[in-house]
């Protein structure tokens, strides 16, 4: 059957018959014109994009022919949306059917028309997810890599367990914590066996029973993927130790390894010659080949690199002789096997995800401004892009893509959502606003009026989105963000920064702000060290240098010959502040917190954005002094779900803000342990700028300092981290200054089922406090002990406590540690459970 007669048939068949799961194998039977028989050899065994890579070798390539759906009318794409950012590519099996993991902590089945057939939960009740690819498995299973530190094997047909194998080492890698999650994908080798790397810095095979075959230890955590050379006898992966290693695939005995200049997290492509494809942190692109050292030893060799200008988190798709990957520095690059450049194509922003080739030739590839991109891989042309979620604050596709045998391109976002695009919508609909047909670089318009060799900053507004005016009215506790924008000879530079020394920020009528370069210098960050003047209209002058990024010592030595940057921001303060919510007397005033957003650095988007995820918390307002206009809130540790937030019982997380309120706009500021990394981040100060309403939080945006030194993570600290990663998160002073935004709702206050039944000071920092159940307390709570100071509006001391199961009439006696008899006495002592007021019993 021709190309021809094949579209002519399907112009008579109905959209609705593309959309069934079980029709989609003859669809592509019929769509490439082959008989039953030629059809065995053509479709795929396990499914049409069975794994991450979709091959042993990790080529990235598709059986489907994306260019004869062309002639098919009707279709739309589709989303199906999940509570949790998106990060793991999806994998599609032999009908069809889409399967993908959620930071909801669940993994998801979907059909081609996009319902959800069928999901699993993760059974742990921390703050686990999936952020890695499945693979499926001859076997009828797919086996999902989890945060918990479990691989899952399901029943396709029903998602119901099979079986659980668990990463169980518990010796550390390189001094640091350990953190069992499976971050690499799971891969099904050729000879028929389960291989995934865990953040525990171990390498497991396991046998399709679930069994432990081998592990192999690395110094540090495992992200990338394993690909296997053509002949099955060994695999090659990547490590955050800086190391490519080739093991034996029978008994996981180390063949050779290779140490880059960074950390790998990409997962190596593998040719027919056995020669391994692979980029690093470092900024290039290498071909290694496996071979003999002086000795007659095996050994890891470069043949040649390509540098780019940025981190290579994505891992290269291998069609034919051509190599395409993403790259930090906003570019997809297009490499011969010689390693020289065919074609490069500019976004503008930052790629993570793994470019996949159609079997005609055509390159889908996801960017961090939510946009999925379809090249030609001969030109480098764009054929079309889709933005998948105008106006969203989280849209990043750094979930790969993958395609199913009905021409329709699966893709996660940032934004919770499973995207199904069909691949002839966008040529097809050019009014679309989020179609895009033109063939050059996806340059951006916010460039526009800036001199060819030129410099200003731009207003950002909270989803991301570059401004050319601040729009509306803003709160009077606002942030306000900018991004550099720098042209040299008329084109955009994309790793322009501005330079913090000798930066000055000045604002009529005259008002006191803080300005803050982000770590990355590409954004400034400005707030009034009080409250904006509600209906004023201000004018802010950023006067300063800029630079492009390459080396930070230069970098900051050549600070005073950098071209200059001027600009000036008018922007107006709305002239009602509003009212601040109130409690009724004995009840508590809580929001729930959760959908935290840290966009800056940008590298905080590859290193915690499912810890940023995971975060959520309760807060309760528990001091107030309305004349002064001051207050304080306890801030617990909750996990997020699809419900709502649900109290994590852990006394060491909670922490306390101090701070003030014009109205219902609130400026607060305390000090915060983010567990991410495998460790933490202790920032010191948190602020947090918002506005508390009678419904929730509203326009929230948080910043928080934290030195980069005294990170805990990916190893004993952050010298387990590229260079290159230090100097993203590092401002001048080797500080992390990260900004990001987050989002409530009010919460119901629920009387408690405690009463204070005795306090006795043991000394001078210890309070020994009996507590009564009035009534059955099941489950575990959070009891706190508060030192506020009525007056200032502001909590002095505090400490928490893990209480429950009590029955009814039951006591319990706590001892609080960290407290001071002498604060006590000048600002009384205050408890509250979850939140809530508890009553002291009469004597």
């Amino acid at each position: 059957m021709t190309r021809a007669s094949t579209l002519a048939v399907l112009l008579v068949f109905s959209s609705c018959a593309l959309s069934q799961a079980a029709d989609a194998p003859e669809l592509f039977r019929r769509l490439h014109g082959l008989t039953s028989a030629e059809s065995a050899s053509e479709l795929p065994p396990l499914g049409w994009w069975y794994g991450f890579r979709n091959s042993h070798q990790n080529r990235g390539v598709s059986a489907v022919a994306v260019r004869d759906f062309e002639g098919t009318r009707g279709r739309k794409p589709w989303a199906v949306a999940t509570r949790g950012l998106i990060w793991g590519t999806p994998v599609v099996d032999a009908e069809g059917l889409a399967y993908v993991g959620s930071a909801d902590k669940r993994f998801y089945c979907v059909d081609p028309a996009g319902s959800v057939k069928w999901s699993y939960t993760l059974p742990d009740a921390g703050d686990s997810l999936v952020d890695s690819a499945a693979t499926l498995t001859p076997n009828g299973l797919v086996v999902v890599p989890g945060g918990d530190g479990n691989l899952h094997a399901l029943e396709r047909a029903t998602g119901r367990l099979v079986w659980r194998f668990a990463a169980h080492h518990a010796g550390d890698h390189e001094g640091g914590v350990v953190v069992n999650s499976f971050e690499g994908n799971a891969t099904l080798g050729p000879d028929g066996n389960l291989y995934a790397g865990s953040d525990n810095g171990h390498f497991y095979s396991v046998d399709l029973q679930g069994r432990e075959r081998w592990s192999f230890k690395t110094g540090m955590m495992i992200w990338s993927a394993a690909a296997f050379d053509p002949a099955g006898k060994w695999l090659a992966f990547g490590s955050l130790d800086r190391r490519v290693y080739v093991l034996e695939c029978a008994t996981g005995r180390l063949i050779a390894s290779y140490k880059c200049g960074g950390d790998v997290k990409a997962s190596p492509a593998i040719d027919d010659a056995g020669r391994i494809y692979v980029g690093c942190s470092d900024f290039s692109f290498r071909c290694l080949e496996l071979g003999k050292d002086f000795w007659g030893r095996p050994s890891l060799r470069e043949i040649w690199s390509f540098p780019t200008g940025g981190e290579i988190y994505s891992s290269a798709a291998l069609a034919g002789d051509r190599l395409v990957f993403g790259s930090h520095d906003g570019y997809l690059y297009c490499l011969s096997k010689q390693g020289k450049l065919v074609w490069k194509y500019g976004v503008y922003t930052r790629i993570n995800a793994s470019p996949l080739v159609s079997r005609d030739g055509v390159v889908f590839a996801g960017a961090k401004n939510g946009k999925l991109y379809a090249l030609d891989i001969a030109s480098g042309k764009r054929l079309w892009s889709f933005k998948t979620a105008p106006g969203a604050k989280k849209v990043n596709l750094d979930s790969s893509p993958a395609l199913g045998p009905d021409g329709r391109v699966f893709v996660g976002s940032y934004d919770g959502n499973l995207y199904g695009v069909p691949v002839e919508f966008a040529r097809q609909n050019p009014q679309d606003a989020r179609c895009d047909l033109r063939p050059g670089d996806d340059s951006p318009d916010f460039d526009s009026g800036v001199p060819a060799d030129g410099a200003t900053v731009r207003y950002v507004d909270a989803a991301g989105n570059y401004q050319a005016n601040v729009p509306g009215a803003l709160g009077p506790e606002a942030m306000l963000s900018f991004r550099l924008v720098a042209r040299e000879k008329g084109v955009l530079v994309p790793n322009g920064a501005l330079a913090a020394t000798g930066l000055s920020v000045s604002v009529e009528p005259p008002t006191p702000v803080d300005a803050v370069v982000s770590s990355d210098s590409y954004y400034l960050n400005v707030t009034p060290r009080t409250f904006w003047k509600p209906g004023v209209r201000y004018r802010m002058t950023v006067r300063g240098r800029w630079f492009r990024r390459r080396n930070p010592f230069i970098d900051l030595l050549k600070w005073w010959s950098l071209p200059p940057v001027e600009a000036t921001v008018s922007f107006t303060v709305t002239d009602d502040a509003g009212q601040f919510p109130e409690a009724a007397p004995g009840e508590s005033l809580k929001y729930s917190i959760r959908g935290m957003y840290m966009s800056q650095p940008e590298i905080l988007d590859v290193l915690v954005p499912a810890a940023v995820e995971g975060q959520a918390f309760i807060t309760s307002v528990i001091a107030r002094n309305a004349e002064r206009r001051s207050l304080g809130m306890l801030v617990l540790p909750a996990f997020p779900r699809p419900e709502g937030v649900v109290l994590r019982p852990a006394p060491d997380k909670v922490f306390a803000v101090n701070g003030s309120n014009l109205g219902e706009s609130v400026r607060l500021e305390g000090s915060f342990r983010m567990a991410a990394m495998g460790g933490d981040i202790p920032f010191e100060p948190i602020r947090f700028f918002g506005r508390l309403t009678d419904d929730g939080l509203a326009d929230g945006r948080l910043h928080a300092t934290a030195p980069v030194l005294g990170i805990k993570g990916n190893g004993s600290s952050n010298t387990g981290l590229s260079w290159s990663a230090i100097d993203d998160m590092s401002d001048s002073w080797m500080r992390l200054q990260a900004v990001g935004t987050l989002e409530g709702d009010r919460l119901a206050s629920v009387p408690a089922a405690v009463t204070i039944a005795g306090v006795r000071w043991l000394d001078g920092t210890r309070l020994e406090t009996t507590i009564r159940a009035a009534d059955p307390l099941a489950g575990e709570h959070l009891i706190t002990a508060a030192c506020v100071d009525p007056a200032a509006g502001a909590i002095v001391r505090f400490s928490a406590a893990k209480l429950g199961p009590l029955s009814e009439g039951a006591t319990a006696t706590l001892v609080f540690t960290g407290l001071d008899r002498r604060a006590a006495a000048r600002a009384p002592l205050v408890y509250h459970l979850d939140g809530e007021p508890l009553r002291l019993e009469s004597r």
